[in-house]
């Protein structure tokens, strides 16, 4: 088995990628849940859509930081959950596209070791 380190190696570049979007999305959910605390007594609506909103984004950032964990320390499971976390970026045309197909990419390549 390669090292994390080795360039041909897939481990280290679908774990920088896993551990980028775990930021990305904890960050996108910081403006949803300023707005849920700051509305809070005030009686305005939208706290559901708020609180779905940030549990969403967060868990997401979850999802990603422990797909990033099991990709580093080669978790059978691992190729698996970077194929399902992959899907939903090809969506976001043109550079989630661009990210979904190298994370795909580099989870066939995993599978693969």
């Amino acid at each position: 088995m390669s090292s994390s380190w080795d360039s041909n190696s897939p481990v280290r570049a679908l774990t920088s990628m896993h551990l980028y979007f775990a930021v990305i999305y904890g960050v996108i959910s910081l403006p949803f849940l300023y707005e849920l605390f700051s509305s809070f007594g005030k009686g305005q609506g939208g706290l559901i859509e708020m609180t779905v909103f940030s549990g969403i984004f967060i868990l997401w950032a979850f999802a990603h930081y422990k797909a990033s964990d099991a990709v580093e320390t080669g978790k059978n499971w691992a190729s698996g959950a970077s194929y399902f976390l992959a899907v939903p970026l090809l969506l976001g045309i043109p550079i989630g596209t661009f990210f979904g197909i190298r994370m795909i990419m580099h989870a066939r390549k995993l599978n693969r070791e």
